[in-house]
């Protein structure tokens, strides 16, 4: 038992964020495909749009296949015209979001190794 404490907080703490993120990806959609962007535009207009696009811009695909982000399923459920609409949605900032969020999703086409097969 020679691990060090503070690595073992450090690695619990890092698996709760990754959990929280999917969840709250997990959520999003369900609430933008049900219709629900009433609910969905508060919550983006109270984020920083700043912080949102650096948070996105630290997924890699490395740490998107770490927190078992199943792409190829989020693929099936949202298409471009729905990403479309969330960058109006968002406002600010919204193109510029949606274009990193397509990014990462054409880039993981290529290397379809989060597919969870």
């Amino acid at each position: 038992m020679n691990k060090n404490p503070d690595n073992r907080m450090n690695s619990f703490f890092s698996k709760i964020d990754e959990i929280l993120v999917k969840q709250k990806i997990n959520s999003m959609m369900e609430n933008f495909k049900k219709g629900n962007t009433e609910e969905l535009a508060k919550k983006i207009s109270e984020m920083d749009k700043t912080e949102l696009i650096n948070k996105i811009d630290e997924f890699d695909e490395k740490k998107l296949a770490t927190m078992n982000i199943n792409f190829a399923e989020i693929k099936k459920k949202i298409t471009d015209e729905d990403l479309d609409k969330f960058g109006k949605l968002i406002g600010d900032s919204g193109n510029e979001i949606v274009s990193r969020i397509k990014a990462i999703m054409s880039s993981d086409s290529k290397n379809d190794h989060t597919s969870g097969q």
